[in-house]
């Protein structure tokens, strides 16, 4: 297993949705074990953000005490590629680590972000996550969302493919949003099975009610991939 990376940073002064802090890792086997990102106080919202490679659909990637919120196969280039992401409400005892397996996945990568000021209560606003799949480009375009207020949005792109070390590790999202995670352990790992590698990216402040479609993000290298375009309700 490739050992995981994790990062602290203190949110911004002022109210709204803010990135805590992230953590990332990923293993070319059924199972990867992620650190809890540091920072975790209870009613913080975790999104943990995937790329994996999985036998059979529907996904049978999974981890105890999380909700599976979106997945989408964007290849099927030997197995399928998914992309996707699950969340929870962070209690007062989170572990120390969080084991995501699944009994058909081959590999994965996840990125786990903590993320405080999201609504406790109704923390996606009942907002379905909108998906898009595509062939090679670096461009990133993202699916158009229709919010039923103003809510923010996370934007979630992902690479991968079996037996490939050409994905990107360096994703430049579009203006307006910063980069929250970036997990990058399997993108050169062609060689020993899959190579994969997960973004995501956090509005600034809340986007308005509407149809919203956000701009193009960029990867560095081109491959198909998936894209994910998320609602996340502020407290």
């Amino acid at each position: 297993m490739i050992p995981a990376v994790t990062r602290y940073r203190a949110p911004p002064a002022g109210s709204g949705i803010q990135v805590v802090s992230s953590s990332n890792g990923g293993s070319q086997t059924s199972s990867a074990t992620i650190p809890a990102p540091s920072g975790i106080v209870a009613g913080n919202l975790l999104y943990a953000l995937f790329t994996c490679d999985d036998t059979k659909s529907p996904l049978s990637l999974a981890c105890a005490g999380w909700t599976l919120h979106t997945s989408l196969i964007f290849t099927t280039h030997n197995d399928n590629g998914f992309i996707g992401g699950f969340y929870k409400i962070a209690t007062a005892s989170e572990p120390a680590s969080y084991t995501f397996s699944g009994a058909t996945v081959k590999s994965v990568n996840i990125g786990i972000l903590n993320l405080s000021g999201v609504n406790q209560s109704d923390p996606i606003n009942s907002v379905v996550p909108v998906t898009k799949k595509a062939t090679a480009a670096t461009s990133c375009v993202f699916p158009a969302i229709t919010l039923p207020k103003a809510l923010y949005l996370l934007l979630i792109a992902g690479q991968g493919g079996s037996f490939s070390g050409s994905v990107s590790n360096v994703f430049t999202p579009p203006a307006g949003y910063t980069m929250g995670v970036s997990s990058t352990s399997q993108y050169n790992q062609g060689s020993n099975y899959d190579a994969e590698s997960s973004f995501g990216a956090l509005s600034n402040a809340a986007v308005a009610a509407g149809a919203q479609t956000p701009a193009p993000g960029t990867f560095n290298v081109s491959y198909a991939y998936g894209a994910i375009n998320v609602a996340l309700n502020p407290a």
